[in-house]
Formats: structure tokens, C-alpha cells, sequence
């Protein structure tokens, strides 16, 4: 299936997949179902109105467009893992690799889909790497070349592995260029002077733990140059599993909360203007303090990757369809033969990263 044909089908059937119990619809004739994709997400992060529903809508869509006597491919199944710890996680991974029995109907079956949304789940590879069947496929999502290559030759999936990612950077320069204009508007009035001399990029997960492949940071610093000084700051890591922070000694999201009001009398002391945020549900915290803030306070901007768009003040969001993505990936896997699907496809933009960034 082309793949430009296929955005607009899906983004525009998006909003069909939810049923109003939450339940994913039943495929007709899913008896027959031979193929199936398992979806593998973080500990904890369903529910955060960005990357994980994100993609959660995208295993609903899925389920629509490959139900129903239109479908002329094969009938396919789709189920997730949403676990509670990461130790959870490994063992439904390890059980879903140890069981290719079709619930639905007798045997097994003929090809199945195993997709990591997370970069740090990559290890998880070394519970299924030995029992894959020769049939069994893995797509790992947020990663690049590299990491797609590695992993390959460090579990011996060979070509049976593969990278999905979509890149922010288009839009972070579209952030840089509205920051310039805030800033020279800010000079010509009344109002406090404003910079991104200091800027403090909040993620979720520690550095070590889980390498980000958005090019937001890349990109922010190619755009500004060194006259201005990113500081990553994180929430959460492997012991807290991206819902606790061991360093705070706080929920992620009320560490979050915490850190948008030092934002603010940071903003008010010094004038720095801009932080960027990307916490999972962390990100409710966020806007929880910003909850409390109307059109007349003077707030300072955040900008939220993978967000939605939320009407709370000087807050704007890059959102990156992965749900869309995933659905067109998996759609042209169960036409393509094993192995042959591209080792790694990264989109640059378009239809598959939109952001609210004002253009005046």
C-alpha cells in the first residue's frame, strides 16, 4: 500500500476507533485471525494524553481498518501490554514469546509482530531472542539506524528487526524562529525582557537509561548555538520506572508540578522565558500548575513534545503521529514478506509531526 495514500485514510478515521467502553472493536471474522501484532508499553504511561495514547489510538485504528469483509489482506489481531513495573513487563513478554497459540482458533499463528515503544525496552530482545520463530518479527519505536543495527547483531534477529521514528526537527526550528519573535517583542515594549540565554529541556527518562532520538535537543542547540545553554534535567529512571522519581523522592507528577512554579520564579528573577517538557504523565503535573494561570500573569512559554493541545496559558505542543505510523507499518508488514520490510524508516515531518507553534 502506498504510503501516501494511506495518511489521509488514517488520520481521518482516527477519531473512529474508540468505542465508548474503551474496548478495542472486535475484528469481523477474527477467528480467522493469522497474524498478530503485540504492542509492548512503559510502566505506567497509558493515560498521558500524549506519546503512549498516542500510539494507543493507532492500535485501535489498526484493529478498525484491518477488521470487516473490505480487508483483502490477512486477517490480523492486535492486543498491547500495558504492565505495571518493569519486571511485569518482562514476564508477559516472555509469556507472549513462549505462546503463538491462537486464542481465537485452533493453532498457531502464521507470523507475529512484536513492538517495543520504548528505546530503553530494546534489552527486552535477550527474553525473546532465542525462541522467535523464523516468522516472528520485532519493530522497535523512537530509535535510529544505529541502535536498530546493534541490536540486531547483539540478538541475532538479523533482518526480522526493525526501526520506526519520526523526527521533531522541522518543527523545533519552527520553535526557534517563534522565540526570536517573542523576544524582539518583548525589547520594543513595556514588558520584561525575556531570553533563552539558559534553557532547561525537562525529560522523563535519565540520559543512561534511555537515549532520545527525537532531534529536539540536537536540533535546539544547532539552532540557538553556543550562546545559549540547554540543561537536561530528568525525572524518573530504571529504578523509578518513569512514575517516580528516587531523586526528588516524589510521584513524576508531582515533581513536575513542583518544577513548573521554580520555572516561573526563575522566569520572574532572570528572565528566562522557555522551558521544554517531555514527561509522559508527568506532563499532567505541568499542566496542573498551569491550571492556576490566566491571561493576565505574566507566564513563562513551555513547549510540550509529544503533546495535545491543551488551552492553558503560553503552552503549545509538537505532536508526532506514532499512531498513524505504526497503523501504515503494520498495514504493509502483512503484505511483505518476512524480513523484507525496510530495516529502518524515519519520517522528517509532514503529516506525521504538526505542531500549534504560532507563525506571527
Amino acid at each position: 500500500m502506498n504510503r501516501r495514500l494511506l495518511i489521509p485514510l488514517v488520520l481521518l478515521l482516527l477519531s473512529a476507533c474508540n468505542t465508548e467502553d474503551g474496548q478495542l472493536p472486535q475484528p469481523v471474522g477474527q477467528d480467522e485471525a493469522r497474524y498478530q501484532v503485540m504492542v509492548v508499553f512503559a510502566p505506567g504511561q497509558l493515560g498521558d494524553r500524549g506519546y503512549a495514547d498516542n500510539v494507543m489510538t493507532g492500535v485501535n485504528l489498526l484493529s478498525y481498518l484491518s477488521s470487516g469483509e473490505e480487508n483483502d489482506k490477512d486477517p490480523l489481531d492486535i492486543c498491547y501490554i500495558s504492565p505495571w513495573s518493569l519486571a511485569s513487563m518482562e514476564q508477559a513478554i516472555d509469556r507472549w514469546n513462549e505462546n503463538a497459540e491462537n486464542p481465537y482458533k485452533e493453532g498457531s499463528y502464521t507470523r507475529r509482530l512484536l513492538v517495543l515503544t520504548e528505546p530503553f525496552m530494546i534489552p527486552m530482545l535477550g527474553v525473546v531472542c532465542d525462541d522467535l520463530r523464523p516468522t516472528d518479527e520485532v519493530l522497535l519505536l523512537k530509535v535510529n539506524d544505529a541502535d536498530v543495527e546493534a541490536a540486531a547483531e547483539e540478538y541475532g534477529i538479523g533482518e526480522r528487526l526493525h526501526g520506526l521514528n519520526i523526527s521533531a526537527a522541522n518543527s523545533i526550528r519552527h520553535y526557534c524562529s517563534y522565540m526570536e519573535r517573542l523576544i524582539r517583542f518583548a525589547q520594543q515594549g513595556p514588558n520584561q525582557a525575556i531570553n533563552y540565554d539558559y534553557m532547561t529541556y525537562y525529560r522523563l527518562y535519565d540520559d543512561n537509561y534511555m537515549h532520545y532520538r527525537d532531534s529536539v535537543y540536537e536540533t535546539l542547540s544547532e539552532e540557538l548555538g553556543p550562546s545559549t545553554e540547554i540543561s537536561l534535567m530528568s525525572f524518573s529512571d530504571e529504578w523509578g520506572e518513569g512514575t517516580y522519581s528516587i531523586k526528588y523522592d516524589l510521584s513524576v507528577i508531582d515533581a513536575a508540578y513542583l518544577f513548573a512554579g521554580l520555572q516561573q520564579s526563575t522566569y520572574e528573577s532572570i528572565g528566562q522565558a522557555f522551558a521544554v517538557i517531555d514527561l509522559g504523565t508527568g506532563n499532567a503535573g505541568w499542566d496542573y500548575w498551569l491550571m492556576s494561570r490566566t491571561s493576565e500573569d505574566n507566564t513563562f512559554h513551555t513547549l510540550v513534545i509529544d503533546g495535545d493541545e491543551v488551552s492553558l496559558q503560553n503552552r503549545i505542543y509538537i505532536k508526532r503521529f506514532f499512531g498513524t505510523a505504526l497503523a501504515g507499518w503494520c498495514l504493509e508488514w502483512t503484505s511483505t514478506a518476512v524480513g523484507k520490510m525496510p530495516r529502518m524508516i524515519t519520517h522528517s515531518g509532514g503529516d506525521f509531526c504538526q505542531d500549534n507553534i504560532p507563525d506571527e
